[in-house]
């Protein structure tokens, strides 16, 4: 259906329901709105990955990246908001996802790192792909 479909079956709705016909009113379009703040949560983990190059100098490093990456993938807010990561030099406890996160990748082009965001954001089925995509580019760590 189209935007405007939309709005004409919404305004008729309104119409409808302003003379007292509440059951032949359609419902409100909920929908688009709320694929659309999915789409701007989305970009926002997709611009912070796609073509991010990955500075991680040493193996543990790299470890925990991906280690922040999969918890990001995989854990919900509330733990992801208390979760600490290990310092430059390897010392655990030192900094938030947030923070590990601006540390170990450059995006391609300037993008934020809201933790929200970006949670929200692993729903949408090309984010998350992107976000499994990046952790398998981590790879391994050598030995």
């Amino acid at each position: 259906m189209t935007t405007l479909c939309r709005l004409v079956a919404w305004g008729l709705a309104l119409l409808l329901a302003a003379c007292g016909d509440r059951a032949a009113a359609p419902p409100a379009p909920a929908a688009p709105a709320a694929s659309a703040q999915a789409r701007a949560q989305a970009d926002a983990l997709v611009a912070l990955l796609r073509g991010a190059e990955i500075q991680a100098e040493t193996d543990a490093q790299r470890a925990e990246l991906r280690r922040a990456l999969q918890d990001l993938r995989d854990r919900p807010l509330a733990e992801l908001q208390g979760a600490r990561y290990a310092g430059p030099d390897g010392t655990p406890g030192q900094r938030g996802l947030a923070e590990l996160l601006r540390a170990h990748l450059v995006p391609a082009q300037p993008a934020a790192i809201e933790l929200e965001a970006l949670v929200a954001a692993r729903a949408v089925p090309e984010a998350r792909a992107l976000l499994d995509e990046t952790i398998a580019r981590i790879g391994a760590a050598a030995k």
